[in-house]
């Protein structure tokens, strides 16, 4: 079976959503994860990025593979990740905010 994971965002009529794009200012958490392939949306000064992620590949070991269909949409497999026990599923996600993308806004 498989999982798709929808990027579900608000937006007003007038935005945007972009699809595999970086989140701007890098990402910053942890070592090892890459910017990039995230759905992302910009309105108002704010950035909201959401990306569906391989959390471990075949062999057990974290990457940095998304599997974005292009649209919003990532596709995994519905399982437990190999190597890891019950609940770890092979694939996670991540989000982003950012409450000032433009630098037109304060920062919060």
């Amino acid at each position: 079976a498989a999982v798709m994971l929808g990027a579900i965002i608000a937006a007003p009529a007038s935005a945007t959503i972009m699809y595999d794009q970086n989140v701007t200012n890098e990402v910053i958490f942890g070592s090892g994860n890459a910017n990039g392939s995230y759905t992302v949306d910009q309105a108002n000064g704010i950035e909201l990025g959401l990306r569906g992620k391989l959390r471990h590949n075949a062999g057990g070991a974290p990457e940095n593979t998304f599997n974005s269909n292009g649209d919003g949409t990532y596709s995994f497999n519905a399982i437990v990740g190999p190597g890891q026990s019950s609940p770890t599923a092979e694939w996670s996600f991540e989000w982003s905010i950012n409450s000032n993308f433009d630098d037109n806004g304060a920062a919060l």
